[in-house]
């Protein structure tokens, strides 16, 4: 149930609408071009960040 959001964004995402919007956006703004790797860097920034979200125990050793 934690996840379902990412999955929604995932499914979303797989789509062509997500690049057809792009597309729109880079017609209608010749400066959003300089966004792009602002977005991927955010988009990785944030994929690490809910990976390592559910990984940290600060009582790993206190379990053995």
């Amino acid at each position: 149930l934690r996840a379902l959001p990412l999955l929604v964004v995932g499914v979303v995402a797989a789509t062509p609408f997500p690049a057809r919007l792009w597309g729109k956006l880079k017609e209608k703004w010749a400066g959003i071009s300089i966004l792009e790797p602002v977005l991927m860097m955010l988009a990785l920034i944030l994929s690490i960040a809910a990976m390592v979200s559910g990984t940290y125990s600060p009582f790993l050793y206190f379990n053995f």
